[in-house]
């Protein structure tokens, strides 16, 4: 028979490994622990801002690396240290948001998305618009027509002022 010469055996490297900049699935909790996933503030209608604050503590024995905090609308902005902001393990940190309230009414919710090397975390805000009172509007208009007559004592005897201190008064 005849005699092959024989190949010494193929040797491939191992591909190099490359980290991600942060894990497509949900944060663990035994990485970071959070003082709340929802924080919601009621307010008046009429109030400018509602601001929130949501604690959080590295759990986990390495180091914590935020490296881009995201939320779901332009009224509402998230305040932290430079980015990428590292938390070492046992270290606590807090991120404040706060939602623009001009031109909104009733409940209004909005997203804040943290994004770490150890996978992300969906944060939620939430703004419970009351409205005024009955009394409380009348006194609201009460006060802003004393404040249009203070300017203009004639003023009264225009408009709708004139209803109530002009025309004869029936009954």
């Amino acid at each position: 028979p005849p005699v092959f010469p024989t190949q010494p055996p193929r040797v491939v490297p191992p591909a190099p490994v490359i980290p991600a900049a942060a894990p497509i699935g949900q944060l663990p909790n035994d990485v970071v622990a959070w003082d709340g996933d929802q924080k919601e503030d009621i307010v008046k209608a009429g109030t400018a801002e509602a601001k929130f604050k949501f604690s959080l503590t590295n759990v986990s024995p390495g180091e914590v690396t935020i490296f881009n905090v995201h939320t779901s609308c332009g009224c509402t902005t998230a305040q932290l240290p430079p980015m990428p902001w590292k938390l070492a393990a046992g270290a606590n940190g807090e991120i404040n948001a706060t939602m623009n309230l001009a031109g909104k009414s009733g409940t209004v919710m909005k997203t804040i998305t943290v994004s770490t090397d150890k996978g992300t975390k969906t944060l939620m805000v939430k703004s419970v618009i009351t409205a005024p009172s009955a009394q409380e509007a009348a006194m609201t208009d009460r006060a802003r027509n004393q404040m249009i007559a203070q300017a203009n004592r004639q003023i009264v005897f225009k408009g709708d002022c004139a209803r109530c201190h002009a025309e004869p008064a029936q009954g």
